[in-house]
């Protein structure tokens, strides 16, 4: 005892040892390490003079006597070299001690937010703070009542989710870089205001066209007054596909404030101030906005992303959402808000690939509601610019369906020209009631050039797109106004042969459609069996070798005989000697004669006979 020179007994260290280790930290003494005559100890007893008493402590990882110790606050307890077993260490080892708990915390109410501030702790190893809110006095920190994290040296804290209309409770917790925790700070409270401020739409749901304009109003509910709130701002999202931003309008908004808002695409950002703390309330204004020209048919959302007054302060109990439903006026494909002749010139060079129509514009254009864009659909908007149709869309037919087996196609040569061919288009039995057809026809580009198209002179009053911009392919759509018959040789399309050489005779229909009935398969049946013509093809290739193909069609049922004869008419060999149905047939020369050898390079003869039909060409082998 210092004061008194003089010595006093004190209770006994719990574990008898000898040289070991004694460190003053704090209010109390760790005796650490040590050997009791046999062992060394890795044992660590603490001494409390305040009480008299011994505690046990985390004890050392290596047993030591002999040792060297030392505290640094802002660390540890290091333990230093020592013997251990007689054998001198080199090694160390620190106890680390959890931070202190944060001093001096204070919980404040700040406008619509808490202020959390704190003294800083002095340990150097001090990682960050966790801080605690909880409506409970005395409560004890858990994770699930953390609100956030502060990094260290920053000892402030600002909580903007507070709960409204009663006491929240605080505490905050010191965390060093070993994950140890202090003790909890003392406890602070605020009683936190009641906020009853609500923004909404004033319209839960819109029915709006591409390229409309509309206001939608904002409304915000509840007083300002008592609030301590200078500042709002919200920020309105949006599918930027659909809609657009344009302004607002803040006419009917009473106080004097002064607004500014901002437009990107998917967000309308507001914000309003006054020269003083905001007062009353039941304002309201509108924001302007468009529906995109391309937009989908489809219900866009629009909400409040976020919304706040002053730096942060959630400021409502609840907050809207509003729907728009963009539906088209439907025909409208030219976008101009009116239904016009123009509109259905655009369908049918849609039809066959002269213009291009967004997702929004073939839903648009669909007005028989069937998922795709026809020439029907062109027929329908001129009936409903007639007056003929009260409503769009119309999902049911106005006509009743094509009986697909009653068309046919066949190719023969142009009467009076070697050089022309034509592919007609028939119907077996008169139709009436045709409003509109479509069909795309492929045809051998290197072979042939397209000439014309030719309706008979009794269809009249028809609207036609053609498109044969594409190499090889020829596309035609036809309406009627109001209606027309379909009949022998209804379509004649002309073309020139450019090669004789070339395969001219290969044609293939991809789409063909009447009203809106599809006939294509039918029409392809037909036309491999039913040729109206008899016809001799070009051989192709031509010049060849090895071999070569040579097409011929027959009308009706024949003795078919295919000759080939060398430039002297002496006859090669014999490729079909038979009697053949009615139809299309093609056949392969590989060069050889009737006895499989080989004939000599040059010009070769082909000949068929077929009832009365007899036709030659020549050909050229080449070894």
């Amino acid at each position: 005892d210092p004061s008194i020179p003089s010595w006093t007994t004190m209770t006994d260290i719990p574990t008898p040892r000898t040289k070991l280790a004694a460190v003053t930290i704090g209010s109390s003494i760790y005796v650490i390490g040590g050997n009791d005559g046999t062992y060394d100890h890795t044992t660590v007893e603490i001494y409390t003079p305040s009480t008299d008493s011994w505690s046990s402590g985390d004890n050392m990882i290596i047993a030591r006597s002999q040792l060297g110790a030392g505290y640094i606050s802002q660390y540890g307890l290091f333990a230093v070299g020592g013997i251990s077993s007689g054998t001198p260490l080199i090694s160390a080892e620190m106890l680390n001690f959890p931070p202190s708990p944060p001093q001096n915390f204070n919980a404040e109410l700040d406008g619509t937010f808490v202020n959390l501030s704190w003294k800083p702790n002095s340990e150097i190893d001090l990682s960050h703070y966790n801080v605690y809110r909880s409506t409970t006095e005395g409560f004890t920190p858990a994770p699930s009542l953390v609100i956030g994290q502060v990094s260290a040296p920053d000892t402030t804290y600002k909580d903007l989710g507070y709960v409204d209309g009663v006491k929240n409770y605080y505490k905050v917790i010191a965390v060093d870089d070993f994950g140890l925790p202090s003790t909890a700070s003392n406890e602070d409270s605020v009683l936190a205001p009641v906020i009853d401020l609500e923004l909404l739409f004033g319209t839960a749901e819109l029915q709006k066209a591409p390229n409309d304009t509309f206001n939608l109003a904002i409304n915000i509910q509840g007083s300002f007054t008592g609030k301590g709130a200078v500042s709002m701002q919200y920020k309105i999202g949006f599918d930027s596909s659909q809609i657009e931003a344009i302004d607002i309008d803040t006419a009917n908004f009473v106080t004097p404030v002064t607004f500014e808002w901002f437009a990107k695409p998917g967000t309308l950002s507001v914000s309003l101030f006054g020269s003083d703390t905001l007062t009353g309330g039941g304002y309201s204004f509108n924001a302007r906005f468009r529906v995109q020209p391309d937009a989908r048919l489809d219900t866009t959302t629009l909400s409040f992303a976020s919304a706040f007054l002053n730096e942060g302060s959630p400021a409502l109990l609840s907050i809207s959402t509003s729907q728009v439903s963009v539906t088209p006026l439907y025909g409208d494909v030219t976008m101009d808000q009116t239904l016009a002749t123009d509109d259905a010139s655009y369908v049918l060079q849609y039809t066959v690939g002269k213009r291009e129509f967004s997702e929004a514009l073939i839903e648009t254009g669909d007005v028989s509601y069937n998922g795709s864009v026809t020439a029907y659909d062109a027929w329908l908007i001129l009936q409903k610019i007639a007056g003929n149709i009260s409503s769009f869309p119309v999902e049911d037919s106005l006509l009743s369906k094509i009986a697909v087996n009653n068309f046919v196609m066949s190719v023969e040569p142009v009467s009076g020209s070697e050089n022309l061919i034509s592919v007609k288009f028939s119907s077996k039995e008169q139709i009436t009631n045709i409003a509109a057809f479509e069909i795309h026809l492929n045809y051998e580009s290197d072979a042939l050039s397209f000439l014309e198209y030719t309706f008979p002179e009794e269809m009249e009053n028809l609207w036609t797109a053609t498109n044969s911009e594409e190499q090889g392919v020829f596309r035609l759509s036809t309406i009627a106004q109001p209606y027309t018959e379909l009949t022998e040789d209804f379509l004649i399309l002309t073309f020139r042969i450019e090669d004789n050489n070339a395969n001219a005779g290969d044609f293939s229909v991809t789409h063909f459609l009447i009203n809106e009935t599809d006939v294509l398969e039918a029409l392809k049946e037909r036309f491999k069996s039913v040729p109206e013509a008899y016809y001799l093809h070009q051989n192709f290739p031509n010049p060849f070798n090895p071999e070569t193909r040579i097409d011929f069609q027959i009308p009706k049922e024949s003795k078919v005989t295919l000759k080939i004869y060398n430039i002297l008419g002496q006859e090669i060999i014999t490729l079909v000697n038979e009697e053949k149905e009615a139809g299309y047939y093609s056949i392969i020369w590989n060069g050889e004669n009737n006895y499989g050898v080989k004939v000599s390079s040059g010009i070769y003869i082909y000949q068929i006979r077929a009832g009365d039909f007899i036709k030659s060409r020549k050909m050229v082998f080449i070894r």
